[in-house]
């Protein structure tokens, strides 16, 4: 949601281009950091190993308590960095695919 308030700006280059790179480059930093660390994929861990047998949603947990662990592993491949610039790059598509929208309405 924070990546979409920081394109609006962007498309609109005249309006305000400070606050769209501001806000902007605040949601490229909140995606880089969005991985938990392993520390706390471990404990969401420990958490679904105690209770995957008696609540159905810890059982559904564990693909992506693992997904957690293989993005952990892959942040020495600046995985995070990718994971965050693709995420502004679909919101950003996404941003404008809705203004092209809006202007054919």
């Amino acid at each position: 949601m924070l990546a979409l308030a920081g394109l609006i700006p962007l498309l609109a280059v005249d309006q305000q281009p400070v606050v769209g790179i501001t806000v902007g480059w605040l949601a490229l930093s909140v995606g880089w950091h969005a991985i938990p660390s392993s520390g706390d994929t471990g404990n969401v861990w420990r958490a679904v190993k105690a209770h995957w047998r008696s609540s159905m949603l810890a059982a559904l947990l564990i693909p992506v308590v693992c997904l957690l662990y293989v993005a952990n592993l892959l942040k020495f491949l600046w995985f995070d960095a990718i994971y965050s610039l693709s995420l502004g790059a679909v919101a950003y598509y996404a941003v404008g695919l809705v203004v092209s929208l809006e202007v054919l309405l």
